[in-house]
């Protein structure tokens, strides 16, 4: 499973100026300081804005007593515990954003007052953190909240409402929920493309959500030509570079699943060049296709570098869960290549346990990691537990995809020569 979808490149920044000119009282560059900060996110700059911000909210935070605290129920409390929670979730420091959206939430729940419009945009950026958690049923829930809030004060061609659409839509999709998933997700983009005014970024962002789902249904030419389109309305952009490097990387990885490693890693390199200037949290999963690329080409020792510093990002980061069994599985089958068996189950195997404990045993990741377990296995002649495994990986992808869907095709063919080895 393609793992770079990236809902936090369109994080929900309207609310963020709604309150900067309600107190006449207000602190002494205050607004000057929250502006610099959103500037700085908008512009990829998520550390930077985290040293502006921190101090503006501590302040926030301070006893209504000591000199020029802002008074208990000055909104501006609740919004900059959502700027520093954006800035935050930009940075891919999801734990850190956490517990100051929900601190915001139960402050708007609570107190709504003249501030009930910026209750939809919290429970709108939180859901897109939960996605990116591999929380997709919450996800789900929070951004319908926020999809129902919307809906009351705009109309259903609302590009907000839309993109909120889209990102159920890649709840729907990273459930499994396929038929539902391209549905919203077509809708979504219909909407987008139509709407005045529309960010390009916003709109290449929904080119690139259902690229991911024609992507992970086969439809490669389909996703391809989402992908160039993307790609291009980004590219004007300065203030774009991550979302391009995003588009970027999908376009290579589209590549790696046609066998295609010549077009596939200069547009990967390139992806990783923008992550890591920029410590981003999307780095690790680029890294994890360069090691996929690298094992294409058979260059071992060179995969298991790039998928060890993946692994050891993504871990540092913790959150995606998926992301840490699909590297976990990449070095399993680098060290399976080097025939360094015992290294390569005991990977898979742990690699195994982390996706079912995140996505239950029959999501279409578990199955690509059971045939890499399956393929181990056989090469250690324990015909009965590769069988097994065969057959569990087979009966997944039978459920997730059409019968003529590359997956189902390669796991029958896999089994097909395993069973003609078990008859000579």
């Amino acid at each position: 499973m393609a793992r770079f979808l990236s809902p936090r490149r369109s994080l929900v920044l309207g609310f963020l100026l709604t309150a900067l000119v309600l107190a006449a009282q207000q602190p002494v560059k205050w607004d000057a300081h929250l502006r610099d900060g959103i500037t700085a996110i908008k512009a990829g700059n998520a550390a930077e804005a985290i040293q502006l911000l921190l101090p503006l909210y501590e302040r926030a935070k301070a006893l209504p007593a000591q000199a020029n605290a802002l008074p208990a129920d000055d909104v501006r409390r609740v919004e900059t515990a959502m700027v520093l929670a954006t800035a935050y979730q930009c940075h891919g420091q999801l734990d850190q954003a956490e517990p100051l959206y929900l601190e915001a939430i139960q402050w708007l729940e609570t107190d709504l007052g003249t501030n009930a419009s910026m209750l939809a945009p919290a429970f709108d950026n939180l859901g897109r953190l939960r996605l990116e958690q591999g929380r997709w049923r919450e996800a789900e829930e929070l951004l319908g909240k926020a999809r129902d809030l919307y809906s009351k004060t705009r109309n259903a061609q609302d590009p907000r409402i839309a993109d909120v659409n889209r990102l159920i839509g890649e709840t729907y999709l990273s459930q499994g929920r396929m038929a539902e998933a391209v549905t919203l997700l077509e809708q979504s983009l219909v909407v987008l493309r139509r709407a005045p005014d529309v960010a390009v970024q916003i709109v290449a962002a929904a080119l690139r959500s259902l690229a991911t789902a024609y992507t992970i249904q086969a439809r490669y030419p389909e996703a391809e030509k989402l992908l160039e389109e993307s790609i291009q309305l980004n590219r004007p952009s300065a203030q774009a570079e991550l979302d391009l490097a995003d588009s970027t990387l999908a376009l290579g990885h589209l590549f790696l699943l046609l066998r295609d490693t010549a077009r596939a890693t200069p547009l990967i390199e390139k992806a990783v060049r923008v992550f890591d200037v920029h410590e981003d949290s999307h780095l690790p999963n680029a890294l994890s296709e360069l090691g996929a690329a690298a094992l294409q080409d058979g260059k071992y020792a060179i995969a298991k570098e790039h998928l060890g510093r993946a692994l050891d990002l993504q871990q540092k980061f913790g959150w995606d869960r998926v992301s840490i069994a699909l590297i976990q599985a990449g070095l399993a089958e680098a060290y399976f290549g080097e025939r360094n068996y015992d290294h390569a189950e005991a990977l898979i195997q742990q690699a195994i346990a982390t996706d079912q404990s995140s996505v239950g045993k029959t999501h279409f990741t578990v199955a690509r990691l059971l045939l890499v377990e399956a393929t181990i296995e056989a090469k250690q002649r324990r015909s009965s537990d590769a069988d097994t495994h065969y057959r569990e990986a087979l009966e997944i992808y039978q459920k997730n995809f059409a019968a003529d869907h590359p997956d189902v095709l390669k796991a029958r063919r896999d089994y097909s020569l395993f069973t003609k080895t078990l008859r000579k």
